[in-house]
């Protein structure tokens, strides 16, 4: 497997390419660390998972797609397309998938990116630290339900800058231990906005053209700092 000899490889950098002009089907897969350097999966194809619930294999969970756990250092990038394809998800009654989870993971960087149609979360951050998420576009329909387009949890020092989330649900929705978040020059809309926990320290309204949102929900965003 690419990501096996990828993360065993003793070089500083490692690069893993999808290659552009084709389509890959993906089964629900942890990619495992730690890796002997740091990673650069670079996406220039289309990636995708089952077409609903009837083509997901019975032995692979439904609670996730692709995960990347215990990874130290790493990129995904590029600009091509990841195809989350949940429509055939969203009416059922139980959660579906996410689409793309960090777990347990530091010094990442998202960049680039182009995801679509996830049944759940297209991005999820959980036990992170140092995430870096630019420039990524992420598109769903209005009324894809709990299709938040990035969820942090447990999770410090991250930084969201200068991308584009449509989607169903909170453009930004943050869990509860998270610590030193920066948020800026996000196009959201017609999704919930920026969604904070209860407990939280508001260190400064950004009511400016940096963040570019629908004027009802203008006031869900922030430049803010989360504790517990």
């Amino acid at each position: 497997m690419a990501w096996d000899s990828a993360c065993q490889s003793e070089s500083a950098v490692n690069v893993i390419i999808v290659p552009q002009d084709f389509s890959f089907l993906v089964q629900s897969t942890i990619f495992t660390g730690p890796c002997q350097g740091v990673l650069e999966l670079k996406v220039d194809g289309t990636l995708m998972p089952p077409d609903g619930p009837e083509s997901w294999p019975k032995n692979n969970s439904r609670h996730q797609w692709l995960v990347f756990y215990r990874i130290n250092g790493m990129s995904l990038e590029r600009s091509s397309l990841i195809d989350g394809r949940g429509e055939k998800w969203w009416d059922l009654p139980c959660k579906p998938h996410k689409a793309i989870r960090f777990f347990m993971s530091s010094n990442l960087t998202v960049q680039g990116l182009r995801i679509k149609n996830s049944p759940w979360f297209h991005f999820k951050f959980d036990g992170c630290k140092n995430v870096h998420v630019e420039s990524i576009y992420i598109t769903t329909p209005k009324l894809s339900p709990n299709t938040d387009g990035i969820h942090i949890e447990n999770t410090n020092d991250v930084k969201i800058y200068s991308s584009v989330i449509s989607n169903g649900d909170d453009c930004v929705s943050i869990g509860s231990g998270c610590n030193d978040a920066n948020i800026k020059n996000i196009t959201c809309g017609p999704g919930h906005g920026i969604r904070q926990p209860i407990i939280i320290c508001f260190q400064e309204k950004l009511y400016s053209p940096h963040l570019l949102h629908q004027k009802a929900l203008m006031a869900d965003m922030y430049q803010w700092c989360c504790q517990t």
